[in-house]
């Protein structure tokens, strides 16, 4: 029986340079969205900050008092004494 070769794949190991090839790309496009990332940040802080010099916005800062001193100091029973690092309104 005389039959022609058959040409079949042969299954080779990875190819290191292909490896290599893949991981820096793959490497490369992930660390580029990274900075965009953090450079969209710095943008928004940079901004944020930039408006509170100009006076185009303001920071108010409210104290919610939860627990057991909300309204009464729990022994006394008289008015709970501020807090110490925050300035009351006048």
């Amino acid at each position: 029986m005389a039959g022609g070769r058959v040409a079949h794949a042969t299954l080779k190991g990875p190819s290191v340079v292909k490896e290599i090839f893949i991981g820096l790309t793959l490497g490369l496009i992930a660390g580029g969205m990274w900075k965009m990332h953090h450079w969209n940040e710095q943008r928004k802080t940079r901004s944020f900050y930039d408006m509170l010099d100009k006076g185009q916005i303001s920071v108010v800062i409210t104290v919610i008092r939860t627990g057991p001193d909300r309204r009464f100091d729990r022994k006394n029973r008289e008015p709970a004494a501020p807090l110490p690092h925050v300035k009351e309104r006048t």
